[in-house]
């Protein structure tokens, strides 16, 4: 039996549980058009991983003001369309995820989406069940960079020992929050990073496919 090194899971959602690409991006667009910014093609937006509002006003030299008023248009349509509709689970996440809790790790959340959004969408896909807590990021932007919710999700868990908790994501973002509050990060290449980015970070292990984070884990 392979020793196991962690007791504590933390898992990002987009890129690492859903692929959420089409919904975040078609949903920003939306935003970026009501204040006389829409791109022709959304998939070429680089907008998944860094909070949204950042985005808006670091790509698009949005105040932050206007900012506000894009990110609360993309929820509009993100709450009709893209937060199931314009969604998917990973081929072979969901038995990933049940194998897991089934094993004896703790698994929580990770994510710079909102823990209501978050929430719905893992009870849409029926992988709720095996998170013990959903804590992610906050509407109000109070908790929405990736270190102030790995934090949150680490003090909201009574994790006192940090080598017993790793971080699984698919974007610097994430590597660089998990370096930030001190725990270990597990990379997956399968996301919306490449390896190339990756790779210059802190990472234990990279990961290319859903089968890879099995053969690690269990």
């Amino acid at each position: 039996m392979k020793k196991r090194k962690y007791k504590y899971l933390i898992f990002d959602l987009d890129g690492t549980v859903t692929d959420s690409a089409e919904g975040v991006q078609r949903c920003f667009n939306y935003g970026l058009s009501k204040l006389g910014k829409e791109v022709s093609d959304h998939t070429r937006l680089n907008v998944i991983g860094p909070p949204l509002k950042e985005s808006y006003m670091g790509q698009f030299g949005m105040s932050e003001a206007d900012a506000e008023k894009a990110l609360g248009y993309y929820r509009e349509l993100y709450r009709k369309k893209g937060m199931l509709k314009w969604n998917k689970l990973y081929i072979g996440i969901d038995s990933l995820l049940k194998d897991l809790y089934e094993a004896g790790y703790t698994i929580l959340l990770g994510s710079s989406k909102p823990t209501e959004f978050c929430v719905k969408i893992l009870e849409y896909f029926n992988v709720a069940k095996y998170f013990t807590r959903m804590d992610a990021a906050s509407f109000d932007s109070s908790r929405s960079t990736k270190e102030a919710v790995l934090e949150n999700s680490i003090k909201m868990a009574n994790i006192t020992d940090k080598s017993e908790a790793v971080l699984i994501g698919d974007t610097k973002f994430d590597l660089m929050g998990a370096e930030y509050v001190g725990i270990d990060a597990v990379a997956v290449e399968y996301g919306y990073g490449t390896y190339e980015e990756l790779r210059e970070y802190k990472t234990v292990y990279i990961a290319k496919t859903v089968d890879d984070l099995r053969n690690y884990f269990l």
